[in-house]
């Protein structure tokens, strides 16, 4: 009998299988933009906090 953590070692090793493309995103699609403005956007924000805080010394 399997253990609880085997099981789910074992589902999330096939779902990784699963989930893995052999091609890249093509430029411009949708998910990748999504995820890069999602990037720009938390740096942005990141640098705001750091400048705010430089400021208030």
């Amino acid at each position: 009998m399997e253990t609880a953590r085997s099981a789910l070692f074992k589902s999330d090793r096939l779902t990784n299988e699963k989930s893995r493309t052999p091609e890249p995103l093509p430029a411009g699609h949708s998910i990748a933009m999504r995820g890069l403005w999602r990037g720009l956007e938390h740096w942005r924000g990141f640098a705001d906090a750091m400048n705010n805080r430089s400021r208030e010394r």
